[in-house]
C-alpha cells in the first residue's frame, strides 16, 4: 500500500495526557494522544453505540481506550481550559455543519495534512497563495528558500510569532482543491491563529511518500534537511541545496488501526459481531435523514494485529 506525502503538526504544550512529552516531537505526540482523539472523533460523528466507538467493521471500548488516560473524565479535565487544545470551539471547521456539539473536544492539539497522490497540485497552490499573501517581497525575509517553496515554510520548525503569522497567511491564500488536503488545512490555519494568539510554538514534521509492506514502512529517498524527494545531481538536494546524501533507509513500523480492531476480535467471534452490527445498524437506520441512502461496509481486514 502505498502512503501519501504527510504533514504532522502539534503544539507545544505540557499536561497530563502527555505525561513527560510537551508536543515538540509530532509524531510521538501522534501516537501518545491518538486513543483520546479517535473517541473524540467517534462522539461527534455519531459513531459509540453500546460504549463502542464504531467504524465498520473494526471498533473499540471507550473505557478501554482512555483507562491509559485515567478515564474519560480525566482526558475532559485536562482538555476542557487546555490553551493548546485548538480544535475546540463551535466556530471551528471541524464542525462543517454538522450537529451541534455535544462533548467536549478531547487532544485538539496536535493534526495531520495529507498531501494528495500528485503533491504538485498542492505545491502549485502554495506558490499561488504566497503571490497573493505577499506579493513581490523577498521570500528570503519570510521563510527558507526551497524550490517548491512549500517545503521551505516547515524548515524553521518549531514556529513562533511572525512564523506562525506568514504561514497562516500563505495557506489561507493558496487555493488548495483537494477535499482531504483542505480539511487538513484549514485544521492547521486555527492551529497556527491559536498558537499565535497564545504565544505557543507549532511543531511541524514532513513525510515525505512511502509503502506500507505488511508491518512495515518504508520512505521513499528523501532529503534529510527538507524531507523534500531525493532528485539530487551529485551529492546536492534539487529542492534545498543540502549538500550530502539522502536520508538513511530507516526501517519503521505501520501505524495501524490502533485503537481500532476488529469487531469480531474485540466482541468474542464472528456471530456476536454480526449481532451487534444489526443493532447499530438498526439505530443508525433510525436516525438517517429520510431517503439517504446507507453508506456501504469496507471489506472486512484480514486477521492480523494491527501496527502501532
Amino acid at each position: 500500500m502505498l502512503t501519501p506525502e504527510f504533514l504532522l503538526w502539534s503544539l507545544e504544550y505540557r499536561c497530563p495526557l502527555r505525561a513527560l512529552e510537551d508536543g515538540s516531537d509530532p509524531e510521538r505526540t501522534e501516537r501518545q494522544l491518538r486513543a483520546s482523539r479517535a473517541v473524540s472523533d467517534a462522539r461527534h460523528e455519531g459513531r459509540v453505540f453500546e460504549g463502542i466507538a464504531v467504524d465498520p467493521p473494526n471498533g473499540f471500548r471507550i473505557d478501554d481506550a482512555l483507562a491509559i488516560y485515567g478515564g474519560e473524565e480525566a482526558a475532559r479535565r485536562a482538555c476542557s481550559d487546555c490553551p493548546a487544545n485548538a480544535l475546540a470551539g463551535d466556530d471551528h471547521p471541524l464542525f462543517r455543519g454538522g450537529p451541534a456539539q455535544t462533548s467536549p473536544q478531547l487532544a485538539g492539539c496536535y493534526g495531520l495534512v495529507r498531501l494528495p497522490d500528485e503533491p504538485a497540485r498542492v505545491h502549485l497552490a502554495i506558490e499561488q497563495g504566497i503571490a497573493k499573501a505577499y506579493g513581490s517581497n523577498p521570500w528570503e525575509d519570510l521563510g527558507s528558500a526551497t524550490t517548491p517553496r512549500w517545503y521551505g515554510l516547515w524548515l524553521d520548525s518549531p514556529l513562533d510569532s511572525e512564523h506562525l503569522l506568514v504561514r497562516y497567511n500563505v495557506l489561507a491564500a493558496a487555493p488548495i482543491d483537494d477535499a482531504a488536503c483542505r480539511r487538513g488545512i484549514a485544521d492547521l490555519l486555527v492551529a497556527l491563529n491559536v498558537a499565535f494568539n497564545a504565544g505557543l510554538r507549532l511543531h511541524v514534521r514532513l513525510y515525505p511518500p512511502g509503502r506500507v509492506e505488511g508491518t512495515s514502512w518504508r520512505l521513499v529517498p528523501h532529503c534529510p534537511r527538507c524531507q523534500g524527494p531525493w532528485t539530487a545531481s551529485g551529492n546536492r538536494c534539487a529542492v534545498c541545496g543540502y549538500v550530502g546524501h539522502p536520508a538513511p533507509d530507516k526501517k519503521r513500523r505501520a501505524r495501524g488501526t490502533r485503537p481500532y480492531y476488529p469487531l469480531d476480535r474485540l466482541l468474542g467471534g464472528a456471530l456476536q459481531a454480526a449481532h451487534f452490527m444489526s443493532r447499530y445498524d438498526s439505530l443508525r437506520a433510525r436516525e438517517r435523514p429520510p431517503g439517504q441512502p446507507p453508506v456501504p461496509l469496507p471489506p472486512a481486514p484480514r486477521n492480523s494485529r494491527p501496527g502501532d
